[in-house]
């Protein structure tokens, strides 16, 4: 892997009361930085050349109030109408003791005493019913 060296007088360390170490984790911070700017590398890269995760890198930009994604007002608007046609579930899957669940085109209506309705897309399953039961 190539190496870039970096010197630097003893009188600039002293004055930024630094180590080598944390002088060069903070120059290759700005140096992603500049370049996840200039968009010359991907929010990946960038991290990678910091030497963090991606998710640290995030952090990173966010406490020097720095915006990870550049995005015009058209690709925002854009994202948003696509994440709104995304469907998220935000409640748990059922529990194995709860009837399967099918698409519906309207909700079940709830009796008095009875569970909150099924996500407004989804209804239970009746159970199969059998011609041969009770026949015994």
């Amino acid at each position: 892997m190539p190496q870039v060296l970096l010197d630097l007088p003893d009188d600039l360390l002293l004055a930024l009361r630094e180590q080598p170490e944390e002088v060069l984790h903070e120059v290759r911070l700005i140096a992603a930085i500049h370049y996840l700017q200039a968009k010359r590398l991907s929010l990946g890269q960038a991290a990678q050349l910091a030497g963090v995760s991606r998710l640290d890198f995030l952090d990173l930009l966010a406490a020097r109030g720095i915006p990870a994604f550049d995005l015009s007002a058209a690709d925002a608007v854009a994202e948003i109408a696509a994440a709104q046609r995304t469907t998220i579930f935000s409640e748990a899957p059922p529990a194995f003791h709860t009837p399967p669940l099918t698409p519906a085109l309207s909700p079940p209506s709830p009796g008095a005493g009875s569970p909150a309705p099924a996500p407004r897309h989804w209804r239970p399953i009746a159970a199969p019913t059998s011609p041969l039961r009770g026949a015994h």
